[in-house]
């Protein structure tokens, strides 16, 4: 039973694994990705302009939820707004924390998009001069798709460079696209088929190792009554002898 509990999980996989990976990283080019970095733009000038002046709570709040999520506003609060004259503002620093980064948006700037996700990021050399120091780091924004649009969910730096699928590519044309989705197909269809045989020997084997069980089995039985039958019948005449010695013996007398 466990050992088909465990077939059906790895047929169950196998079907749904090919489909999973038919939407491909890709990275954006032309106005799509000039849209991507003008979201991030207004996304930081939007942080920008909390250092302008105090504001209630609830504005600061009402400004960031049109780029970011609500989990991300509430750690941007809880790191960068201060308190001040019954109200609120975010001062200037050297290195902001969930902040939009300092991208150059250009070349080194990278945009990749896969579904409903996106990753912007750029890499940023060591520094050792000013206030701050830092290592080789990248600089990663994450975004995704909602119901009231994109929004920014996550603003962290990572050591190695971010990537969504490894070793992936968008396809260039529907022809290539429909290539990968036929091929995808063809070897779902070809792993379900040897799978298939695979539980056909499996339970062929299962069965054949029953009946092996079973005749070995009777035959152990065989032995132990046959040991059993002979083992009585030699007690038996063992009895009669000694009853034949002492009726010999008292006759004797």
């Amino acid at each position: 039973m466990r050992l088909n509990r465990l077939l059906c999980c790895i047929v169950l996989f196998i079907g749904i694994f090919p489909f999973s990976q038919q939407t491909l990283a890709e990275k954006l080019e032309g106005s799509s990705r000039d849209e991507v970095l003008i979201y991030l733009q207004n996304a930081f000038d939007a942080q920008i302009s909390l250092t302008e002046k105090i504001r209630s709570k609830q504005e600061i709040e009402q400004i960031l939820s049109t780029y970011f999520e609500d989990e991300l506003i509430e750690k941007y609060i809880n790191e960068n707004v201060h308190p001040l004259d019954g109200q609120f503002i975010v001062y200037g620093t050297d290195f902001p924390i969930y902040t939009i980064p300092f991208f150059t948006y250009g070349v080194k700037t990278k945009v990749i998009e896969q579904g409903d996700e996106r990753i912007i990021y750029e890499f940023f050399p060591a520094s050792i001069e000013g206030p701050v120091g830092y290592d080789d780091h990248y600089e990663v924004v994450k975004m995704h798709k909602t119901n009231e649009g994109w929004k920014i969910y996550s603003i962290e730096n990572e050591t190695n460079e971010p990537v969504l699928i490894e070793d992936q590519k968008t396809p260039i044309d529907d022809k290539v696209e429909n290539d990968v989705i036929q091929t995808t197909s063809t070897e779902h269809q070809l792993r379900n088929k040897n799978t298939s045989n695979q539980l056909k020997i499996l339970n062929q084997f299962d069965i054949e190792n029953t009946v092996t069980f079973f005749n070995q089995y009777i035959k152990e039985l065989k032995s132990i009554s046959f040991f059993s039958w002979y083992y009585m019948q030699t007690k038996n005449v063992s009895n009669e002898y000694k009853m034949m010695e002492n009726d010999e013996f008292s006759s004797s007398f």
